[in-house]
């Protein structure tokens, strides 16, 4: 995946030359003052991917090369701090490691896991699901500090500013769905936020050996605990196994109020229209777009018309 275009074109240049350079492969070391401020001079350096950030890991350490504008060097820190707290308390989530801004670019670390990702694994056991959802909901328990994190609630995402990007202005939406994004509403009271993961996404989820480890806390918010759950089954919704799965992940979780569940899953789908909106420019992104808008119009049918067993 091509830089964010957001992102100033002196950012790799300041790190080394990404021209041609693909994921996975050795690269030329990072700037000396970068490695030398995280102890790892004299480590190799391999691209892991181009995404919101760089991601390199070097030696026993993912290093992480943050887009400017993206997080404040306070937000960064937070998410370090929320998953220190989280390891502490038990948790399946890397080791944090260090913070540094040089030369306006900041760079934060996490302990390498060796595994692979449920993106790459196919099938995926179902039991492993199983464990995904006990893993989150024991993330959830851990008492944990007020932290500098954005807030996903229900004004972010469906609001006049939503924080993932203004799913209202894509033009390819009818204007059957355009009101039906519109109309959706929490039809009773919702859970207290609390800090979450907030992208548990296949890609996210590490299998190392027979345990599963959350990876990737760069997008963890304020929002409500289910969002966590929605976000682990809304990009599986054309599973044949659908169902198999989300009970599966309920049996680890435990029981979510389904209409709470559906609410959510169709708050969650319609966030990656907002993802969608900001990044047309970018190569593959239009191509996505309209298996984006029918996942959206997918759950919110399901919450608007009340289908909550087939979501929930």
């Amino acid at each position: 995946m091509p830089l964010n275009p957001k992102a100033p074109s002196s950012l790799s240049s300041k790190i080394v030359s990404l021209e041609g350079v693909r994921e996975g492969s050795d690269v030329a070391p990072l700037n000396p003052e970068i490695l030398a401020a995280f102890g790892l001079q004299g480590q190799a350096v391999t691209l892991i991917a181009r995404r919101e950030n760089l991601v390199y890991r070097v030696g026993n350490w993912a290093l992480r090369v943050h887009r400017p504008g993206y997080r404040t060097a306070d937000q960064i820190q937070a998410e370090l701090t929320f998953i220190t707290t989280l390891r502490a308390g038990g948790c399946a989530v890397p080791d944090a490691g260090q913070i540094h801004e040089i030369d306006g670019i900041i760079y934060s670390t996490v302990s390498w896991l060796s595994g692979q990702t449920f993106a790459s694994l196919d099938p995926v056991p179902l039991e492993a699901y199983a464990q995904v959802g006990a893993l989150l909901k024991k993330c959830q328990s851990v008492a944990l500090p007020t932290l500098n994190r954005p807030l996903w609630d229900v004004e972010a995402i469906l609001g006049d500013q939503p924080l993932w990007g203004r799913w209202q202005d894509y033009a390819g939406l009818t204007e059957g769905q355009l009101a039906l994004f519109k109309s959706l509403q929490p039809r009773s009271a919702l859970p207290p936020l609390q800090l979450i993961h907030a992208d548990a996404l296949r890609e996210n989820i590490l299998l190392v050996g027979q345990q599963p480890y959350l990876i990737d806390f760069d997008d963890c918010a304020y929002a409500y605990p289910s969002f966590d759950v929605a976000t682990l089954l809304v990009k599986e919704w054309d599973r044949p196994d659908f169902a198999a799965l989300k009970a599966a992940v309920l049996a680890g979780y435990g029981p979510i109020n389904p209409e709470e569940l559906s609410f959510m899953m169709a708050l969650r789908a319609l966030t990656y229209l907002g993802w969608v909106q900001d990044r047309l420019h970018e190569p593959g992104v239009a191509d996505r777009a309209p298996q984006v808008v029918a996942r959206a119009e997918h759950f919110a049918r399901l919450y608007q018309e009340g289908s909550y067993a087939k979501t929930a």
